[in-house]
């Protein structure tokens, strides 16, 4: 089993706090406009400065009044209303993939006319796409690492490539290349992104890399990522780098605090287990299945380590399994100094 160790250094911060707030991104769009608002089809391409729209104003005496959203929000949106004129002007750029419609509730007063009573009018502008953004790679995990038998036969799957485009159907059709010449080894179908063998004979114990990139119909590029390809077995790998999570100074027993995972080259069940290599810490557990991390007891600052250090062994099971360990570093911060540092 040493012999097929192999030590990855990721760090692990379990900070005890105390949070109570929750944060809303306050992102929200229409899926489907009111049917009492003019829909008006605005392409996220329009330049800044162009009118957009403009509000049916009755005389040279009407103003418009924006009820909702605020002129602030509206402005963050790349969108301004002009209330003498009644233009709706493009002041910043119109993101599609962040907001696919803009509804402006506003109020037309006629002060042409004596007591007249304000009018209620809604507008949603529907953000059309275009061609803008380019492939994103989804694969997990990183870095990008893969294993195959050194006499493999032709046409067997090594890795499998995924990118994802934010744009609108046809727009996010993409494919997939090798950057800087084709493999000898290894073949990468342009459309559905498979790596696989070509049938000549692999060095066993030696790292191939291939160089790829996702590319639409636009010309946009992905970013150029290498994929590792080693010839024979290759030990576990976890699926973060490193972990750095939050946890409640007063969170309930059996609370999980995080998840660690890793992928097996060998297509093989992972077991996850404590290593001992000095004093154990208690106050967790570690689930061999899940590899979910738990809290067993009671969190304190003021009765246990401050800092501990865990090692973490993703184990294949079977035969020839292989194994990996994961150092986690484990600290704990006093809640009376985390609202000081807060001030």
């Amino acid at each position: 089993m040493r012999d097929h160790l192999k030590v990855l250094s990721l760090l692990l911060t379990v900070v005890v706090v105390m949070v109570t707030a929750r944060e809303f991104d306050g992102k929200s769009s229409l899926s489907v406009p009111p049917g009492d608002c003019e829909v008006v089809a605005v392409s996220e391409g329009t330049p800044i400065g162009s009118e957009i729209y403009v509000f049916r104003l009755p005389s040279f005496v009407s103003n418009v009044t924006v009820v909702s959203p605020g002129e602030g929000a509206l402005e963050d949106w790349g969108v301004r209303v002009d209330s003498d004129s009644g233009q709706v002007i493009a002041i910043g750029r119109l993101d599609r993939e962040v907001r696919d419609w803009i509804q402006i509730d506003a109020f037309i007063t006629d002060y042409s006319t004596v007591d007249a009573e304000p009018q209620s009018v809604s507008v949603c502008l529907n953000i059309t796409d275009e061609n803008d953004c380019a492939p994103e790679w989804t694969m997990q995990p990183y870095p990008y690492l893969a294993a195959v038998s050194p006499d493999a036969p032709p046409g067997t799957t090594v890795y499998q490539l995924t990118a994802h485009d934010a744009d609108l159907h046809p727009n996010n059709v993409f494919s997939y290349y090798e950057f800087a010449g084709r493999s000898q080894y290894f073949q990468l179908d342009a459309t559905n992104g498979t790596i696989t063998t070509r049938g000549h004979p692999l060095v066993a114990g030696q790292e191939y890399d291939i160089t790829v990139m996702a590319q639409d119909t636009a010309g946009n590029q992905s970013p150029r990522v290498t994929v590792s390809i080693l010839a024979g077995r290759r030990p576990p790998q976890f699926y973060q780098e490193q972990y750095s999570v939050d946890v409640y100074e007063n969170q309930p027993v059996g609370t999980i605090v995080l998840t660690v995972q890793a992928k097996s080259f060998a297509d093989l069940p992972i077991t996850y287990s404590f290593l001992s290599m000095g004093v154990a810490d208690p106050a967790f557990s570690l689930n061999g299945s899940t590899g979910a991390m738990s809290v067993v007891r009671p969190l304190s600052y003021d009765t246990m380590p401050h800092t501990s250090y865990l090692n973490v062994l993703a184990t294949e099971q079977g035969f020839d399994g292989m194994a990996s360990i994961m150092q986690v570093s484990r600290l704990i911060v006093d809640f009376l100094d985390l609202l000081t540092s807060m001030k």
